[in-house]
């Protein structure tokens, strides 16, 4: 079966469940599956972006199954479930929606231009290292506070100097700038029309999509009860305020 989660104006989640056909069709499937892990993707994206915290809670809550399909000690399914166990049941009203709106951060300001704390933490971190790593050979304790504290002003200063120089960053594969893919997708699309992978066509079979079908279509690899039964775990622990063990 394929679920598709939309959230209504209440930020509740409303999950359609298509029919279950034997068909052994493995093409609709792998798409249909890609299909909805893309969606979500894009809309975990967005909802960041946008700092939309009742999406952000939407998402976190499909994140769970995902996280305990690949791993069912992992370490980011129990985060999700102590973020959401948090901020709509243990904490107050005003603490949940700080904690809520303290996920993103808006460093240059802009409607769509948010980011998640952590990314933040792991850039500034980035620069501080850079910063400690120039002190070389005087690399004091005291040394490395005050340029831990200068950190952030220095990095400003070096990027407004490179940027006065008109000094180019080396291109990366991360850096470089993306290519017109206009005619890519235009073939995609004419592909996808041909095979029709969303119509369902009885005894279409691909053996080599067997394995991918298996691994995007993870609410049929879960075990129900197991789950309920994790969930259920995890939830009383972190009330106990009771550590993952590593």
């Amino acid at each position: 079966p394929v679920i598709v989660t939309a959230p209504n104006g209440n930020g509740q989640v409303i999950i359609s469940q298509t029919q279950n056909y034997g068909s052994g069709d493995n093409l609709y499937s792998y798409s249909a599956s890609l299909l909805q892990w893309g969606l979500h993707f894009l809309s975990m994206r967005d909802a960041v972006r946008e700092g939309d915290i009742v999406r952000n809670n939407i998402n976190l809550k499909l994140c769970i199954p995902f996280f305990y399909s690949q791993n069912e000690n992992s370490h980011y399914a129990v985060q999700c479930i102590d973020y959401i166990l948090k901020t709509e049941c243990l904490l107050s009203e005003k603490l949940a929606m700080r904690a809520r709106c303290g996920s993103f951060v808006n460093p240059h300001g802009g409607k769509g231009h948010n980011k998640t704390c952590d990314m933040q933490q792991e850039n500034m971190i980035l620069v501080t290292k850079d910063v400690i790593g120039g002190l070389r050979g005087m690399r004091s304790e005291k040394a490395v506070r005050r340029s831990s504290r200068a950190a952030p002003v220095v990095g400003e200063l070096c990027k407004h100097y490179s940027k006065m120089l008109e000094v180019h960053l080396e291109e990366t594969r991360y850096s470089k700038k993306r290519k017109d893919r206009t005619n890519d997708v235009m073939l995609l699309l004419d592909d996808m029309n041909q095979n029709k992978i969303f119509s369902v066509l009885r005894n279409r079979s691909i053996p080599s999509l067997n394995s991918f079908c298996d691994g995007l279509n993870i609410f049929k690899q879960i075990n129900k009860p197991m789950f309920g039964g994790y969930l259920r775990s995890w939830v009383q622990r972190l009330k106990r305020c009771i550590p993952r063990q590593n």
